[in-house]
């Protein structure tokens, strides 16, 4: 059994799955392929109403790999962060940040969870909302750069278009070559320590559970689609900052859960820009998310700098280039470099 003391003297943050029928993901995908040793973390799940079978199968999957199972289940993917997070309070488990990846995301280096412990303690907690993790789609490509010492350089040798963060409002960042992502980005940014991002990539984040507990509204809309950007923009909506590193090495490539066999009923969310989900973000902060949105500026002028407050950091955004370099977490100065 894991020691949770012992974890908390070496790492400040625990592993949060939540999963909805992916068990087999577990042993099939991301134990499998990873170099990071999932037994030097405390790692919990929360089950989001996986079928009855599924889910008998899947407490004997998270038994064997000492994986933490939480009795109360839930729907929308905010309520499972807050599930989780009652969990540990519950039981005085005493971490102040929870990393949330996607089942078919898996850590690639060795020192992946010293690399993340080592960025929470150099920043400020009290301004930091999100953490976000650089993640290669393509793991052969991975495979080639994660072998270099330098991050920057482990990039460039990879070839891979890594996607480290997700945005909307900076100037140019819809264009070519970005679409919307924070990828394929001028080389400063990779050579950086970490930079604010407008919203982390989804596929593996950080999440500071005091600022958590203290800013966000669990918005029970959010089913699937566009949950993390919600909770992104609520902490920019507060004027916390939210951050991607280029040294927190994942991969997200679908190849690799090939031949998984996997009993889910349907997906949780159909996949368009005019979903629910889509649709809540659209009413809650004013514009449409998505690059097939040719009218995001001219919507956010109209309708969300009505909804904001005057502190929130979606204006700053707005006004900035997404060519200019990489940012603090002030947004006016340089991002530290490595």
């Amino acid at each position: 059994m894991i020691d949770n003391n012992e974890l908390k003297r070496k790492y400040d943050f625990c592993v949060v799955y939540l999963t909805k029928d992916y068990y087999p993901m577990f042993e099939g995908c991301i134990y499998k392929f990873t170099r990071a040793n999932f037994k030097d973390v405390l790692v919990i799940n929360v089950d989001m109403g996986s079928l009855p079978e599924n889910l008998g199968e899947g407490v004997k999957i998270c038994n064997r790999l000492d994986i933490k199972m939480v009795d109360k289940k839930a729907i929308s993917y905010q309520e499972g962060l807050k599930v989780a997070d009652d969990y540990l309070s519950k039981n005085k488990i005493d971490v102040n940040w929870m990393m949330c990846p996607q089942h078919d995301v898996i850590p690639l280096r060795r020192s992946f969870w010293d690399d993340s412990q080592e960025i929470i303690d150099s920043i400020d907690s009290e301004k930091v909302g999100m953490v976000g993790a650089n993640c290669f789609m393509k793991y052969s490509k991975a495979l080639k750069g994660i072998e270099v010492d330098g991050v920057f350089e482990a990039i460039k040798l990879s070839g891979d278009r890594v996607r480290i963060g997700r945005g909307m409002l900076s100037k140019n960042i819809l264009g070519e070559p970005y679409g919307g992502w924070y990828m394929s980005l001028p080389d400063e940014y990779y050579k950086s320590k970490y930079f604010a991002v407008e919203s982390p990539y989804w596929t593996c984040f950080i999440m500071n559970r005091k600022l958590f507990k203290k800013y966000i509204q669990i918005d029970y809309n959010f089913i699937f689609e566009l949950w993390p950007d919600d909770l992104a923009y609520q902490f920019l909506s507060n004027g916390i900052i939210n951050i991607s590193v280029p040294k927190l090495f994942v991969c997200h490539d679908h190849i690799l859960k090939q031949g998984i066999k996997i009993n889910a009923e349907q997906l949780v969310e159909s996949r368009s820009d005019f979903s629910l989900s889509h649709m809540r973000f659209w009413k809650k902060w004013g514009f449409r998310w998505g690059v097939r949105n040719p009218d995001v500026r001219l919507q956010f002028e109209k309708e969300s700098k009505m909804i904001l407050s005057d502190h929130a950091l979606q204006r700053r955004f707005f006004d900035i280039d997404i060519n200019d370099g990489p940012l603090d977490i002030d947004l006016k100065s340089k991002a530290p470099m490595l």
